[in-house]
């Protein structure tokens, strides 16, 4: 485990280098917004994005009332598709964007620009400067989607009825008795070790809207599609949630627009917020102490101070880190990311979850 020093004993080991002004008071750059703005779920978003080298991506993006998102993605005039895509979606921590965590290789970020109205983000957050549309716009009703996509969950198999988990969502929901259903049933049947017991699989399916065996309907239903394979000891991955500021190693990902370089055998640059208003960490040199407030997005970082040890490597990037630092006058956590941003709003310093105290 890391260990950070108290301040008071790098005082007297080694002296001490503080920033000389008063704590300065946090500008808001906007008032928090409630996961609320997006009211009346389930709700359907749609509209037709730019593409590179087709007329447009025609999107169709479900919000449950879950945290549950269901995306569907048509390339206009070209060959294949459409493409879908599940998992959760998190607001970020002031309630200005949504992102949504699936299948893709990195989340997709969008700005509650109106309640009726998402527009898509670059990875940075960033609005993206263009005159093309990147927006999509609330449907007046909601628009089942009926998904085909590679799913990985826990099944089991009990009473003469199957039930399926899927890892990504956390969906639950009965397997219809047809298509490659048999093969299913079999190979769970041969892995299982007692009845009833959850087992990992793969498959190729359909998540369709089925009349249920019993009560009211229709219901989400998998229909499976293609068995793959069943993998007794695997599990599902925990699911994604969004960090808390406080208790929470963040590890510096990002510092303007560069990408942070870490020494061998210095501290890598980090922060740690405190319950008590103290922030901890490193600058990648030099331990780093100060106090913070939050109000609302608006964060006012204060009084920090930093030992005055040299170091042969990495002394600019500390320098910059620090001056950054005196410019944050807000943050979002997106996920697992913390972000800070100076007083237009502007990303300044992005960090990454490592480790919760």
């Amino acid at each position: 485990m890391k260990v950070l020093f108290s301040v008071c004993a790098l005082l007297v080991l080694m002296g001490c280098a503080s920033s000389a002004h008063q704590p300065k008071t946090a500008k808001e750059t906007g008032e928090g917004l409630s996961q609320e703005r997006i009211t009346a779920l389930p709700a359907t978003f749609s509209g037709t994005l730019p593409c590179a080298d087709c007329p447009g991506i025609d999107l169709h993006l479900n919000l449950l009332a879950d945290g549950v998102y269901l995306l569907r993605e048509t390339y206009q005039d070209r060959d294949g598709g459409p493409f879908f895509d599940i998992g959760r979606y998190l607001y970020s921590s002031d309630g200005r964007e949504v992102t949504l965590y699936g299948g893709r290789e990195a989340p997709r970020r969008f700005e509650i620009a109106a309640p009726d109205r998402l527009r898509l983000l670059d990875r940075d957050g960033q609005r993206i400067e263009s005159r093309l549309n990147y927006s999509l716009t609330r449907e007046p009703e909601f628009q089942e989607l009926e998904p085909r996509l590679l799913l990985g969950g826990k099944y089991r198999y009990l009473a003469d009825a199957g039930i399926f988990r899927e890892c990504l969502t956390g969906l639950e929901m009965p397997v219809a008795a047809e298509a490659d259903n048999r093969a299913l049933e079999e190979a769970y049947l041969a892995a299982r070790e007692k009845p009833g017991e959850e087992v990992m699989v793969s498959l190729e399916g359909q998540l369709a809207q089925r009349m249920p065996m019993e009560g009211p309907g229709p219901v989400r239903t998998l229909v499976p599609e293609r068995f793959i394979g069943v993998w007794p000891e695997q599990s599902c991955p925990s699911p994604i949630q969004r960090a808390t500021l406080e208790n929470t190693y963040w590890r510096l990902t990002l510092l303007g627009s560069e990408g942070v370089q870490r020494v061998p055998n210095q501290r890598e640059p980090h922060l740690v917020f405190r319950e008590n208003g103290r922030v901890t960490g490193s600058d990648g040199c030099n331990v780093l102490t100060g106090a913070y407030q939050t109000d609302g997005p608006a964060m006012d970082l204060s009084r920090l101070a930093t030992t005055r040890k040299a170091c042969l490597e990495g002394m600019e990037q500390a320098d910059q880190f620090r001056d950054m630092l005196e410019e944050v006058r807000a943050y979002r956590i997106i996920g697992q990311h913390l972000e800070m941003l100076d007083d237009s709003g502007d990303l300044k310093l992005r960090y990454e979850v490592v480790a919760l105290y």
